[in-house]
């Protein structure tokens, strides 16, 4: 089950099994300059990026996975969402990142505004 250094999970959605994986910290990365600068594919297909599910949405959910975009199409807002609990187990670091980064971002709008 180790694959990328990391650990991944399997969840079983109905008849489907989503492999989780844990990010590297290369996947981490790209995960943020896919967040400054949308890929051709998040252009293309803006659901990707617009989707939510819990508190991330649809390309988080598809880049720590193995689901294709035609398994995602099969799928409910709340099996997606059984996806993402175990995305956000297998990267709790990851996630901690995200909000540290949300938080500095916050911080700077916010002096932004007032100053």
């Amino acid at each position: 089950m180790l694959s990328n250094g990391g650990r991944n999970k399997t969840v079983a959605i109905g008849e489907l099994v989503v492999t989780v994986k844990e990010l590297t910290v290369a996947e981490i990365g790209q995960w943020l300059d896919d967040k400054l600068t949308p890929s051709e594919s998040q252009v293309n297909d803006p659901l990707l990026a617009l989707m939510p599910v819990g508190d991330m949405v649809l390309a988080d959910v598809m880049q720590m996975t193995d689901l294709t975009r035609e398994q995602v199409n099969t799928l409910t807002g709340s099996e997606l969402e059984q996806v993402a609990k175990v995305c956000k187990e297998v990267n709790a670091s990851f996630f901690g990142l995200a909000a540290t980064l949300t938080l500095a971002g916050k911080a700077a709008l916010d002096k932004h505004l007032v100053g």
